[in-house]
């Protein structure tokens, strides 16, 4: 599982090179984020865990971002909102009135690391593979 803090989509092989070298200069703090219950986003039928809005994730996610510009990556136009998909359906999602209330999906943990990953897509679903760990200090 992850949480996304910037989506590239199809990347040409000859550039990852340079994105790690790019993403290595990032220096960022460690994170302690806190999973906030849990929702769907219809539309795409995603189960999600959703993640709080620290300061220090939203900075992080901002380098990221502004580093991936400087690559020619545009952003997206949606606003940022940090999450852990769980599940994806092609039927629509639902959930039980008091779900997000459930303590599994108000735990705290701890971020060391931020990685770049390649998604393949197979059969049944998405495949990840880190392709670099940058330490966050």
């Amino acid at each position: 599982m992850h949480i996304t803090l910037s989506f590239l989509g199809q990347v040409h092989e000859a550039r990852v090179t340079a994105i790690e070298q790019i993403l290595a200069r990032i220096h960022a703090p460690r994170l302690l984020l806190e999973l906030n219950g849990i929702g769907t986003f219809e539309r795409v039928g995603v189960l999600f865990a959703d993640v709080k809005s620290t300061s220090s994730l939203l900075a992080l996610a901002e380098k990221v971002l502004v580093t991936m510009e400087t690559c020619g990556f545009k952003r997206e136009g949606r606003p940022y909102a940090p999450h852990v998909t769980l599940a994806r359906s092609r039927d629509r999602l639902r959930l039980r009135p008091n779900a997000g209330e459930d303590p599994v999906f108000h735990q705290n943990f701890a971020v060391t690391e931020f990685r770049l990953y390649r998604s393949l897509t197979v059969w049944g679903g998405a495949k990840y593979e880190v392709l670099r760990s940058f330490p966050l200090d």
